[in-house]
């Protein structure tokens, strides 16, 4: 999408750089059938008008392209060093699990288990900012059976309960789009809301899957349309707003729908649709 956006530009560029050449060329051809004393005053200025003319559209196709080459830069930058940091993320989370199974039954365990919700929250975080600095990104399938996948976020998370409440079903989606969801539907419950419980109620729509996630936390008093905007905050713990607004760039990218509603008791309630069928933007 976006090499397509910047070869459109590219071409516009190159369009508008024939267009105002040609013009500025019949300009001087037509200059010269009638006036002859000033003849000369006329090509000097017209070639200066035409010479510019070049070297501002040269100019701003080799910036346009030189700002592309170091956005790529960027991108491979941040691509490069993302296996990396989630690996080290990943071998101080099994190392802190293993401490919290050494010192199971004592006053330190509990010490030991925020040191694993904090590697979860600071995983989820780098993968947010990767995601939030790419500009690029593929679609790639596969399947995930939807029962185990949110039991093992009940793992993940252990200081929040994580419900399932829905027949076993398999879904083929994009991975790492879909953890994006579903860590940040739950880490905003669990940090916002103080939530303890989240329940996620499934419905096999036949074309399409629903998924609608309550949690037990507190009451909702934020604007809850202008969820998903980047940088707003409904409530002194908010921060930059980047979860929910991923949230809903992942699932317009799968070619979904979020919705977000309040409860009877003013708890938030987020309702996604992801299709079955469709290639999800591929």
């Amino acid at each position: 999408m976006k090499k397509k956006s910047f070869e459109f530009k590219i071409t516009s560029a190159i369009a508008w750089l024939i267009f105002t050449v040609s013009l500025a060329s019949w300009w001087l051809g037509l200059g010269l059938q009638y006036i002859g004393p000033k003849k000369w005053m006329i090509i000097s200025e017209g070639l200066t008008l035409i010479f510019f003319i070049i070297a501002g559209g040269v100019s701003l196709i080799m910036y346009m392209k030189s700002e592309h080459r170091m956005r790529k830069q960027t991108e491979e930058f941040f691509a490069s060093n993302n296996h990396e940091v989630k690996t080290y993320i990943t071998s101080l989370r099994l190392k802190a699990e293993g401490l919290v199974s050494d010192l199971e039954g004592t006053d330190e365990v509990f010490e030991a288990q925020k040191i694993i919700d904090d590697t979860v929250r600071l995983e989820l975080q780098v993968e947010n900012s990767l995601l939030l600095a790419a500009h690029e990104q593929n679609i790639f399938k596969e399947n995930i059976n939807l029962k185990d996948y949110f039991q093992q976020m009940s793992q993940l998370f252990s200081d929040i309960d994580v419900k399932f409440n829905g027949e076993d079903y398999t879904h083929s989606t994009d991975k790492r789009m879909f953890d994006i969801i579903t860590k940040n539907i739950i880490q905003n419950a669990k940090v916002h809301a103080g939530a303890k419980c989240v329940n996620v109620d499934f419905k096999n729509l036949e074309t399409s899957i629903e998924l609608q996630f309550t949690n037990d936390g507190q009451p909702f008093l934020g604007n809850f349309n202008k969820l998903g905007e980047l940088y707003y905050r409904h409530s002194s713990s908010s921060r930059s707003g980047i979860g929910l607004y991923l949230v809903k760039q992942m699932i317009t990218r799968l070619n979904g729908q979020l919705t977000f509603s309040l409860c009877e008791n003013s708890r938030l309630v987020i309702k996604i649709v992801l299709p079955i069928s469709s290639k999800g933007g591929e």
